[in-house]
Formats: structure tokens, sequence, C-alpha cells
């Protein structure tokens, strides 16, 4: 059974070394902070590294771009836990792509920022694809790029989780970068459960292509709660069940309604031409309709079914062409918030025979089964965001789903109603969708490294119904 962990010192730094022209050089002695960043909206981990420097190692290795940093750090297991995997925080070669805030800290000292990036960004940035791709499903075009343009296979353990989508396409990448193309194809990604949510992304272990619709149908594994620091000072006491303090959270944003109508993330309104057949189409979209058939953390939508009473929204939704034959109730005349299409009208280009190399290839783009979902599925995960800081954990990964417990602003340590009154709307699961790992080095005598985290969190629905509101006009 491994150690447990007692404070949020017990890290070693087995390996801290920047690789120049003239070999390998230990950065531990120098290292005053150590971040690492990982996102789910991100293509690639991002980092950064404050030195403490009266060597001027900028001049006498050089530093000047064509530097990598290998990190190895080490943690203590946690006490009871039979999956102590994640020990450790290893990864990637991070690649220099500038200095920053570099200062005389005083006479012959100085302290800069080596601004860090990962190894497929980089790699990314030296190519450009042309190439096509028919009777293949999206996913298998991503792993073909992943595998010949960004992963050489060097690493065994950076290897792509993919999760297989729907149907083949035939396609051509239109001369993008790696990381460019697969955002591109994520955009028309389809899940075969459903979910138009394709995110590709990179965390410590790894990279994933994979649809946010399943990551939020898996059971959150671990509790944030938050308590008096007083109840247990290490901020440990029940990680063996996969409960951790909260030793700070702050709100970074519960909705904001413009964007999300813009966004399309109520309703919207696609319009299809066929460039060849000179064919329009238009096709509705429902955001309380699509929300029912998806996974979420959470779940009830954010809204209600509430009547809009603007005076516009009692006017017949614009009609800019025919309904498709599949769509037989276009939205035109229903006054709640789904139903108001006019906010946000997108435009597409289709044909049944793009990219055909003969007459007899027929390909759909199906755009009017991605292009809405998609915005609305992403705009989903851009509303109520909490960031929290935490004693560093290793096992956690973007992601991830947690639950959150966070007492109701109404309850106060006095009463004891911190621990029973939860805030109803706040409290639940939720989605890690970034994680700043930080390694502190705060006493060089006896090099005692404290591991922190701020993980960003989002939740797409609420654990309770919001209540109908009331007319505030008559009929």
């Amino acid at each position: 059974m491994a150690t447990p962990i007692v404070n949020v010192q017990d890290v070693t730094v087995n390996n801290l070394s920047i690789r120049s022209a003239l070999g390998n050089f230990d950065l531990i002695p120098l290292f005053v902070e150590l971040t690492i960043e990982e996102s789910l909206f991100r293509s690639s981990l991002t980092g950064s590294i404050i030195l403490a420097d009266s060597f001027n190692i900028p001049e006498k290795l050089p530093i000047v771009g064509e530097e990598t940093l290998d990190i190895d750090i080490a943690l203590s297991g946690i006490d009871g836990r039979e999956d102590e995997v994640g020990l450790s925080i290893k990864p990637p070669p991070m690649h220099v792509n500038s200095i920053d805030a570099r200062f005389m800290a005083k006479p012959k000292s100085q302290v800069f920022t080596l601004d860090l990036i990962s190894e497929q960004f980089m790699s990314s940035m030296h190519s450009k694809i042309s190439k096509s791709y028919s009777g293949k499903r999206i996913s298998d075009m991503v792993t073909d790029i992943y595998y010949t343009y960004l992963n050489d296979g060097s690493n065994s353990s950076n290897q792509l989780n993919t999760e297989t989508t729907e149907r083949t396409e035939s396609l051509i990448i239109p001369n993008l970068s790696p990381l460019d193309a697969i955002s591109w194809l994520s955009n028309r990604a389809e899940g075969s459960a459903g979910g138009n949510n394709y995110v590709f992304y990179e965390t410590i272990d790894g990279s994933s292509f994979i649809s946010i619709n399943t990551l939020s149908g898996v059971e959150p594994f671990w509790k944030f709660i938050f308590k008096p620091r007083s109840d247990d000072a290490a901020g440990v006491e029940n990680l063996a069940k996969g409960i951790q303090k909260i030793n700070k959270y702050y709100f970074l944003k519960q909705f904001d309604k413009i964007q999300n109508i813009e966004d399309g993330y109520y309703s919207s309104k696609l319009i299809t031409h066929d460039i060849v057949r000179k064919k329009i189409t238009q096709y509705d979209f429902n955001g309380y309709y699509d929300f029912l058939s998806l996974n979420h953390v959470g779940t009830f939508p954010v809204i209600s079914s509430s009547k809009v009473e603007t005076a516009s929204s009692g006017v017949n939704r614009t009609s800019f062409a025919p309904s498709d034959e599949a769509n037989n109730f276009p939205i035109t005349n229903e006054r709640d918030l789904s139903s108001m299409t006019d906010g946000a009208v997108c435009f597409y280009p289709k044909h049944n025979q793009m990219y055909a190399k003969n007459s007899k290839d027929l390909y759909d783009n199906k755009v009017e089964t991605w292009k809405l979902q998609r915005n609305a599925q992403l705009a989903a995960y851009d509303n109520l965001t909490m960031m929290i800081e935490v004693s560093g954990n290793s096992t956690l990964r973007v992601g991830q789903t947690v639950t959150l417990e966070l007492p109701s602003a109404e309850a106060t340590d006095g009463d004891g109603g911190a621990e029973h009154a939860y805030d109803k709307f706040l409290s639940g699961a939720y989605m890690i969708t970034a994680i700043k790992h930080i390694f502190s080095a705060h006493q060089k005598k006896d090099n005692k490294v404290s591991y922190t985290m701020k993980i960003e969190l989002v939740k797409d629905a609420l654990e309770d119904v919001v209540t109908n509101r009331t007319s505030r006009k008559e009929d």
C-alpha cells in the first residue's frame, strides 16, 4: 500500500532538465514555479517555468527556441485506494517557445519565464495536409493524421484514445496544419450514440478524440466539497474515499443570454444552398428537444418552457426557403425560448456530388445533422463554469466528471447549515474542462515542492427543475 499523502508537499522532482545544443542542464536548483495546463477545448498541452538564475543560462546554453524540457515528477499514493494510478506527472517533451518576463532580481541574479508548448503542437506547426480521404470514418482520418504527423511512436504511453464516429465520409483536407485539420474534422463528426460535440485534446497521459456526449455519460468518480478548513487542516481526510476538500472556489461564468442566442444554444436556423442544382432548403433547430437526446452532467435543462414576452415573439419566424421533406413541422409561431429560431441564422453550401471524381460518385455532407447541433452542444459548456483551487491530485484529467458540493449562500458555519444545505443549482455533477498543475519550490534547503491545482468545472444541466415563469402580460 502506498504511503498516504499527508500534505501538498509530498512531491519528488525526479527530472527537470533542459536539452540544449550543449547537452542536458539540470533546472531543479533554479526553478521557482512550474505550471502545466491541459484543456478540453485546446489541442495541446501548454506550460511555463519560472527560473531564478545566476549562471546566465540563456547565454551559456544558449536558449534560442530550439530546446526541450524533460519533466518527471513523482507523487505519493493515496492510502486505501485500489486504483493507485497517475502517481506521476511525466508529460511528453515540452518545447521552449519564448523567454518572457525577464528581469534582474538583484545584482548578478535574474528571473525569467520559459513559455512551453507540447511536441505535437510544434510538429503540427511544421506541416500542412493536402489529402483526400474516400469512404472512411472521420475517427479513422483523425487517427491517420495523428500517427503520421503528430506522434512518431517513440513514446508508447502517449497514444491516441479514439471514439469511433458514425458514418463514412469522402473529404479533401484543404491545405491545413494537422491540428487545424483535426479541428475541421471535429466540426462534422457524429457519434454512433448521438452527440455532435467531438473534441480533440492532449493531457499528460496522451491525446483523445472523443465526444463530450460520451464523457458526460460517465459516472463521477471523485467528489469535491467545501468545508471549514479547521475540520481537516491537511485537506486530505477522505482521499481514500474519493473525497477532497476545496481550498477556494469562485464563479467564472453562469450564463450570458445574448451570447447564447447568437451561438444558437437555445434555437437556430440553417439555410443550405445546393450550388449546382440551385436548391435552397431551410432547417430549424430546437435546443430543448436536442437536450433530451443527449447525456448531461446534470438532469434538467437550464431554461424553462416559459413564453418569451417581447413584441417580436408574437411575430411569425422568417421563412427563407422551403423546409426539407423530413421536417414536416417547421418552427413558425411558437413562443418559448427554444423556438426563437431567427436569433441565429447560418448559411452553408452543399451538393450531393461534392468531391466527386465521376458522375456516379454521390456524397452528401449532411450539414443539417451536425452544424447547428454542434454549435448548441458546445455552447452548453460555456455557461455554468466554476474554478476551484485544491491540493494536487495527479489522478485527475480533463474530460472526467466529478461531483461538487457547495453550501447554499444562506447557510453559515455558525448554524451548522453548511453541512446540510447545499445549493441545489450549483452542486451536483460537473465536467473537468481545464486543469493547471502548479509546482512551487518554497524551501531550497530541504528541497520541498508544493503541488496545487486550479480546476475549471463546467455544468451543462441543473439538478433541479427551473420553474416556469408566470406571465407579466395579459394574453
